[in-house]
C-alpha cells in the first residue's frame, strides 16, 4: 500500500525530478569546484551561471506549457458544454430512437 501511495504521488513527476536534480547537482558541483579549484574558478562560475539560466528557462517553458494546456482544456470544456446544451433541447426529446425497446 505504501508503494502504491508513493507511485501515485510521483506519477508523471520523475522526468521533472530528474531534470531538476541533474541541473541542481551540476550547479552544486560547479560551485564547489569554483570554490576549491584555483585554476578553473572563472570557468566553473561561468558554467554554474549557464546551468542556472538553463534551469530558469526550463521552468518558464514549463509554466507556459501548463498555461497553454489549461487554455486548451477550457476551450474543449466550453465547446462540449455548448454541444450538450444544444443537444438537450425539446426537439431531441420528441425524437424516438427506433432501436430502443421497452423490454431491455
Amino acid at each position: 500500500m505504501l508503494s502504491w501511495l508513493i507511485q501515485d504521488a510521483f506519477a508523471g513527476m520523475w522526468a521533472t525530478i530528474w531534470q531538476w536534480g541533474l541541473g541542481i547537482g551540476m550547479l552544486i558541483i560547479c560551485l564547489v569546484l569554483a570554490y576549491v579549484s584555483p585554476i578553473g574558478r572563472k570557468d566553473c562560475l561561468l558554467a554554474a551561471v549557464a546551468i542556472a539560466i538553463a534551469l530558469i528557462a526550463m521552468e518558464i517553458g514549463r509554466r507556459q506549457e501548463h498555461a497553454h494546456y489549461a487554455a486548451q482544456q477550457a476551450l474543449v470544456s466550453r465547446t462540449v458544454k455548448a454541444a450538450v446544451k444544444k443537444a438537450e433541447g425539446p426537439g431531441t426529446k420528441k425524437w424516438r430512437d427506433p432501436w430502443d425497446r421497452k423490454n431491455y
